[in-house]
């Protein structure tokens, strides 16, 4: 089970297309903080399609969903549903 499970089963229940999460939104759905690497770099929030050590997400992208258009200063991300 990966600490991204939460998140997991969170974007398979919503009812939506589109989801805009403040980092807090995402904590508490996690029940932990975010690592300091997630509020620096972009590429923690990365969709990409080749196997990494990224393993937040395996969160999102093999039930559809991406991540869009992230707002680091904002403490914002968008996740889009795509299938």
């Amino acid at each position: 089970m990966s600490k991204y499970d939460p998140l997991r089963h969170h974007l398979n229940r919503l009812k939506v297309k589109r989801w805009r999460a403040s980092f807090d939104d995402v904590e508490r759905i996690l029940g932990t903080r975010l690592p300091a690497s997630a509020y620096k770099y972009p590429a923690w929030w990365a969709n990409e399609k080749t196997p990494t050590s990224h393993v937040q997400k395996l969160a999102w992208t093999p039930i559809g969903w991406r991540t869009e258009e992230l707002d680091l200063a904002g403490k914002q991300v968008t996740f889009a549903k795509h299938r």
